[in-house]
């Protein structure tokens, strides 16, 4: 078999490079240029290791994830070991997201029986770029899904609401878009699911209206109750105790059941 160095060189140098700039892009860290070409080139030349006869040893996985590892050194600007490590796993997710996608290709472009050895005899280079793509989409939409739910879960609340004697424990969204206060009271105003107070009794009397408006222009008068000492603890464990105007809708706040209430920025 006739084996090109200059290509083989070429090919995994670029792959590193992207795989390397997508981890760094992905966890919105510093993209220093001339770290990830060295660590890229770098790693092109440990890939001659395999085509050389007695050194096949230093192709072992073992030895594959410390040069990996080594090359995530290099490209990071921070050299804590936490976040190096954080870096490190990140790259594996987003290589083996990759060589999946290589593979599914391979599998396209090569006959072969279940029964029998898998060979690659043919792999285009439209397949591999095809494949960069793929894994950047995929990797990006996942870490863009989680860290959305990073964020969010940071803005729900566990509120302790205690009307009559009897306690009723709500998930809350602090909405920061959200500055709606009774005007009497100056209080700030929680927007809770209905359903999640029906057994409670709620006296008419004790009712006020409060004038609300969004933002297409709607406006209206929405009724709510004082209630006092609620307790709110955060994600963090940390527990306060509000006043505020607790107010009704029939809606459901959250398609995912994430939360029960919406809460105004004024309540912080």
């Amino acid at each position: 078999m006739t084996v090109y160095i200059d290509i083989v060189i070429l090919e995994n140098f670029l792959i590193n490079f992207f795989l390397l700039y997508l981890t760094l892009q992905t966890l919105k860290d510093t993209i220093i240029y001339k770290r990830i070409i060295l660590a890229a080139f770098l790693g092109a030349i440990y890939t001659l290791f395999v085509f050389v006869p007695g050194l096949n040893i230093l192709t072992s996985l073992p030895l594959k994830l410390l040069f990996s590892f080594g090359m995530i050194t290099i490209i990071s600007e921070r050299r804590e070991l936490k976040t190096i490590i954080k870096r490190y796993i990140t790259f594996l997710v987003i290589t083996f997201a990759f060589c999946g996608t290589c593979f599914m290709f391979a599998l396209v472009e090569n006959q072969y029986n279940i029964s029998e050895s898998f060979i690659i005899n043919d792999y285009s280079t439209k397949s591999i770029i095809f494949s960069l793509i793929i894994s950047y989409i995929l990797v990006s939409g996942v870490m863009n899904y989680f860290k959305n739910r990073a964020i969010i879960n940071n803005f729900i609340y566990d509120l302790d609401v205690c009307i009559d004697s009897e306690v009723v424990n709500i998930k809350a969204f602090l909405d920061t878009g959200n500055g709606l206060v009774e005007p009497a009271t100056a209080l700030p105003v929680i927007i809770a699911e209905r359903e999640k107070f029906r057994g409670v009794n709620i006296k008419e009397k004790d009712q006020f209206r409060i004038p609300y408006k969004v933002v297409d222009g709607n406006s209206g008068y929405m009724k709510g109750i004082k209630i006092d000492n609620i307790k709110l603890c955060n994600v963090n464990g940390e527990t306060m105790t509000r006043d505020a105007i607790l107010c009704f809708c029939d809606n459901k706040l959250s398609k995912e059941g994430e939360y029960e209430a919406l809460l105004s920025r004024g309540i912080i």
